[in-house]
């Protein structure tokens, strides 16, 4: 019986985010340099993603990454990652660009 109980947790810890959060949130963040990102996070694709649009630009979109604070989204050449209102833009060796929500 010591099983169930452990089957029981495993069961809700990995059902819970995608019970949870299945939906779509819009941000735009506001960065140095005068870069706007207007940012699509998909908590229903598998993995979730946040698609990143700059103007004049084609979408990009990120998968999720593990992170140990806040959230990291990469596809190896582009990141954003952040915790609250605050985030950075990753572009390749570029030095991270810092942003802020929208309120």
């Amino acid at each position: 019986m010591p099983r169930l109980p452990l089957v029981l947790a495993a069961f809700v810890l990995l059902a819970a985010p995608r019970l949870a959060g299945a939906e779509e949130i819009e941000a735009v963040f506001n960065c140095d340099g005068d870069l706007t990102l207007n940012v699509v996070f998909d908590n229903d694709a598998e993995p979730n993603t946040a698609v990143v649009t700059i103007e004049g630009q084609d979408p990009i979109t990120l998968p999720i990454a593990i992170s140990g604070s806040g959230y990291y989204y990469t596809n190896g050449k582009y990141g954003l990652r952040g915790k609250g209102d605050e985030a950075t833009w990753e572009v390749g060796r570029m030095a991270p660009i810092n942003c802020t929500a929208e309120e």
